[in-house]
């Protein structure tokens, strides 16, 4: 397995919040207040989501190419950058 993924996401602006998907893992969702807390919220998700993937030991997808993914005038997309070292690291501390 990687170390490193990156993937596109999509942030969705609306009057409430910003939510943020992933095109190519469907179950990654979060949802934020403003900017600062979108980035940290995304990555938190997309480390559990790929995390949880590995860990049972399904197929994790390929990211899209940013040029084929549509977005809305109210959306951006971003690329989000996380390291499964540091995610198991963290996993493996005493609570």
């Amino acid at each position: 397995m990687k170390d490193k993924y990156i993937y596109p996401a999509i942030f969705e602006f609306s009057n409430d919040n910003i939510m943020v998907t992933f095109p190519d893992l469907t179950e990654c969702i979060s949802f934020s207040d403003n900017q600062e807390e979108a980035f940290i919220n995304a990555k938190r998700e997309l480390e559990s989501c790929i995390y949880s993937l590995e860990k049972s030991k399904k197929e994790i997808p390929s990211p899209s190419n940013i040029n084929t993914i549509s977005i809305k005038s109210n959306e951006t997309i971003a690329f989000i950058e996380i390291s499964l070292v540091e995610v198991k690291k963290e996993m493996r501390k005493p609570k």
